[in-house]
């Protein structure tokens, strides 16, 4: 068994975390410089493989009004050539308003705005792994697993 993956899509950057093996937290871990078309598919695949992911969460940039635009679509391409390069899982999340809460979250540690875009990206992804975990595992899971 494996750790889960979340992205955030961004239009410059992918936000990354990484779930626990217990799958119970979430953790930031870094950014991806997106270069453009297969190249960020393959390059996520490439950390999933690297850090034994079963499965990857990304979160959907849903509209206020619930549908789906041009970001949403861009993450459904991404997810699609991730998955297609390194057969694992992926699952969708809402993610209206996770960066709102990644810079509240950041600003309450004194981070400066100019300094935290990177560390804002990475919360984000943060923040969608952990709705997924929250909402998919239950502490009680990880005790069961980690007992076989």
């Amino acid at each position: 068994m494996g750790v889960i993956v979340g992205f955030d899509y961004g239009k410059a950057r992918i936000g990354i975390a990484v779930s626990s093996e217990s799958k119970t937290l979430a953790f930031a871990h870094g950014v991806y410089k997106r270069v453009g078309g297969k190249e960020d598919g393959k390059a996520c695949a490439a950390f999933l493989k690297e850090n034994n992911a079963e499965a990857f969460v990304i979160g959907l940039p849903l509209n206020m009004d619930g549908s789906e635009g041009d970001s949403a679509k861009g993450a459904r391409i991404l997810a699609k050539e991730i998955a297609k390069h390194s057969g694992c899982g992926v699952h969708f999340i809402d993610e209206r308003l996770t960066t709102v809460e990644a810079y509240e979250k950041l600003k309450k540690t004194g981070k400066k705005q100019v300094d935290s875009r990177v560390c804002i990206d990475a919360c984000a992804a943060e923040i969608i792994l952990q709705e997924y975990l929250d909402a998919n595992y239950k502490i009680s899971d990880a005790e069961e697993s980690e007992e076989e």
